[in-house]
């Protein structure tokens, strides 16, 4: 993640994280560790009903994506 926020702020850009989540539980736990890392830059959560992932980014057309794979852990 350090380095695609760092690759994304030397293109002089604010960069957004967006993340896509299904259920509450996942979605805090994602917030919180977003916290836990300092707030890098500013979060969009999308909720998703039909775990689309496709579906809540096109309703955000303006977003910009590069995925980066992450699994959260703890």
């Amino acid at each position: 993640m350090n380095n695609t926020l760092s690759f994304a702020k030397s293109l002089g850009v604010d960069p957004i994280a967006v993340y896509v989540g299904f259920d509450e539980k996942p979605i805090d736990k994602m917030e919180k560790k977003w916290e836990e890392w300092g707030t890098p830059c500013r979060l969009v959560v999308l909720r998703s009903k039909y775990r689309s992932i496709l579906e809540p980014l096109i309703r955000h057309k303006d977003i910009v994506i590069t995925t980066v794979p992450y699994h959260l852990k703890h």
